[in-house]
């Protein structure tokens, strides 16, 4: 990815959820009531597949509380992620979003988050470990499987992963902890947690992991 924190200040955004403006995509920006005018904190949330940007910024909204990240959700071309399957469309639609948001509001360069879902999950723990150097932070629920970064393997990012042992999408043992395994084997430490349930995102966990990136919580 090209994206680039350049420190730009384009004061107080107004609170409220935004289209990012993608061409013919979709996506949504949101910003919380409580924004200040400090560096933001900030995620790019990634929907599985059939999802939407709405489903992302609503699973995630109520873990943020009173605290004040940027959250970005921009929406795949088609039915998931090209990046699984070796386009590059919408890894240029991510950066592109990245970028724009960098070049109007101060960011914080220890709190930036790629996460995402199912299909979402996969992707983001694929972009987000090619690219240490921007995202700090990977937020993976429910991934089915991830492309290994190029060496040399990235080290101090933080990476979280939950997958329900019930799931009957992407089944527990052949995706959630084949993932981890597969991190293991790379020397990538990862906070995993897995969970009596299904293809989903449980709230609780959901708060693990927002608490992770935004207060530096041990997950």
């Amino acid at each position: 990815m090209a994206a680039r924190l350049r420190g730009h200040q384009d004061g107080r955004p107004v609170p409220g959820r935004y289209p990012l403006a993608l061409g013919d995509r979709g996506g949504l920006l949101a910003v919380p009531s409580t924004a200040g005018t400090s560096p933001f904190a900030v995620l790019v949330m990634l929907h599985g597949a059939h999802g939407n940007a709405d489903g992302m910024i609503a699973a995630v909204s109520p873990a943020i509380g009173q605290r004040s990240p940027l959250i970005m959700a921009p929406e795949s071309r088609g039915r998931t992620w090209d990046g699984l399957f070796g386009g590059a469309a919408d890894l240029r639609t991510i950066d592109a979003v990245v970028q724009k948001i960098a070049d109007r509001f101060p960011l914080d360069p220890t709190r930036i988050a790629i996460g995402g879902f199912s299909d979402g999950a996969s992707f983001a723990l694929t972009v987000g470990l090619a690219n240490p150097g921007l995202f700090t932070h990977v937020l993976a629920f429910s991934p089915g499987f991830f492309v290994p970064p190029q060496p040399p393997i990235p080290r101090g990012q933080c990476v979280f992963v939950s997958h329900g042992r019930g799931d009957l999408v992407l089944p527990f043992e052949r995706t959630g902890r084949a993932v981890v395994d597969q991190l293991a084997a790379l020397g990538i430490e990862t906070a995993f947690h897995p969970f009596d349930g299904g293809h989903e995102m449980p709230p609780a966990l959901i708060a693990v992991a927002v608490d992770m990136w935004l207060e530096g919580d041990p997950a």
